[in-house]
């Protein structure tokens, strides 16, 4: 029994990051284990193409989190050749072992998979996420596409040159939207974004660019109906076949994004750039809003972004979650050189770069009930996985993996569910005693260590 998923396919080699489409396949063997395949697998950069090969990892065994089925690995593969006509060589069956570390999650038809590789004879870090819906596509904006004249707007985001509206006609051969070669700190990059606003018939229009539609419904500036907008419904296509909408399965903890921001002209009364994200079930929703809008399951928002005097600037804007009720399934994300409407000045121009969803994961808290570990993780969408072992003496071991929603952050800690000497101490009158874990009886909790606390007759474990 196998089945195929086809989807985004993107990788980052040594932190250059490249996008394309691939299919994998996932089969069941008779003894229950599955195997996860990357067929033909070709490492395509703006410098180089490389067939790489096959990527075969078997003998997984499949875990059941939630509605999710889990797989996991560590160790060394050996890559095979592919079989693409005209390829007459693969560098894979030459890189020997590889060793990989591999995290995949399969749910409501869908497959999700960071493979990270490490090839030491080609000195590359490669890191391969496959699926949609946890990062937006481009957020790196290193490709563009150009429209009429000198227009030429990130692939995936859109500015005025993709506009809907009854002004559309009159704001779309106004270019807001420039390619830059100023990259952020550290960037493996080299291009990013460059928003500037315009006077259009002496109405300033603000810069801005998002992953939904932009809709120019006023010459007013003020008008609610000067907007972006964000409808799964709607089938319209960009100039490059692409929705004006980008799906939405992770739960992300925050977004991060580097900006240059610098105003025209000064203005006290309106100095700030913005930068906004909501998550919605996919149903009509504008920003800024009209109304009340009850389909938002989370917003993230920076209204307050100041000048940065020339330099580049991290900012990391936390997700709130306003209603778990709804089934977040698109995001809209919205990027403008002033958070006012109008009010900015012909010349502002904010830089973006490299604009990340970010997934915590962190163990918080061990407790033990009935000899079963109960761990309580940090992340939204973080979830845990726990194993039992025996040691030399006989002792249970527990081993706690955290995951997060995204797959790209790991954390494994290990507990002796045995705790030697623990077992014979009793409290007395019900009253609260805590041990190390070598059964000796403390006063105080010291962060990061872990406890045995017994309480009105109750045995649990601590992790301060």
């Amino acid at each position: 029994m196998a089945a195929d998923y086809t989807d985004s396919l993107t990788v980052s080699v040594n932190g250059s990051v490249s996008e394309q489409h691939a299919t994998v396949q996932v089969s069941k063997g008779d003894d229950g284990l599955l195997t996860f395949s990357l067929n033909n697998f070709i490492l395509q950069t703006a410098q180089t193409t490389m067939p790489i090969g096959n990527i075969v990892i078997d003998g997984l065994q499949p875990m059941v989190v939630g509605n999710d089925t889990l797989l996991e690995c560590s160790r060394d593969i050996l890559i095979s050749a592919g079989n693409v006509p005209g390829v007459e060589m693969w560098y894979g069956p030459m890189l020997q072992n590889v060793p990989i570390n591999f995290v995949a999650k399969l749910a409501g038809g869908h497959a999700y998979a960071s493979i990270k590789i490490f090839m030491a004879a080609l000195n590359q870090n490669i890191d391969v996420t496959f699926g949609s819906g946890y990062q937006i596509p481009n957020s790196g904006f290193e490709d563009f596409r150009k429209y009429s004249g000198d227009i030429y707007e990130p692939l995936r985001w859109h500015s005025f040159a993709n506009a809907g509206g009854a002004w559309a006609s009159m704001v779309s051969g106004m270019a807001h939207t420039f390619v830059s070669d100023d990259v952020r700190p550290g960037s493996a990059g080299s291009k990013s974004l460059s928003l500037k606003a315009t006077s259009i018939i002496g109405i300033i229009a603000n810069g801005t660019v998002t992953t939904g539609r932009m809709n120019a419904g006023s010459y007013k500036a003020k008008d609610p109906s000067n907007h972006a907008e964000l409808d799964a419904s709607k089938t319209e296509l960009d100039g490059n076949g692409n929705p004006f909408y980008i799906n939405m399965e992770g739960r992300p903890d925050s977004l991060a994004v580097w900006v240059k921001f610098s105003q025209g002209k000064a203005n006290a009364a309106h100095p700030y750039a913005t930068v906004s994200a909501y998550i919605t079930d996919g149903t009509y929703f504008q920003d800024p809003q009209d109304k009340t809008y009850t389909n938002v399951m989370a917003k993230a928002q920076d209204n307050t972004i100041a000048t940065t005097n020339g330099e580049w600037k991290r900012i990391v804007i936390p997700f709130t979650y306003v209603d778990d009720n709804v089934n977040g399934k698109y995001i809209l994300v919205t990027i403008s050189t002033n958070a006012d409407p109008g009010e900015g000045s012909d010349g502002d121009e904010i830089l973006i770069d490299d604009f990340e969803l970010i997934y915590d994961a962190e163990l918080t808290n061990v407790t033990l009930e009935d000899g079963q570990v109960k761990p309580e993780v940090k992340g939204k969408g973080a979830f845990s996985v726990v194993s039992y072992d025996k040691n030399d003496k006989d002792e249970t071991i527990a081993t706690i993996k955290v995951f997060s929603d995204d797959l790209k952050k790991q954390i494994t800690s290990t507990f002796n569910v045995t705790a030697a000497g623990i077992s014979s101490v009793e409290a007395s009158n019900g009253g609260r005693q805590v041990y190390n874990l070598g059964g000796q009886r403390v006063n105080d909790m010291k962060a990061g260590q872990v406890y045995i606390v017994k309480e009105g007759g109750k045995t649990y474990k601590v992790l301060k």
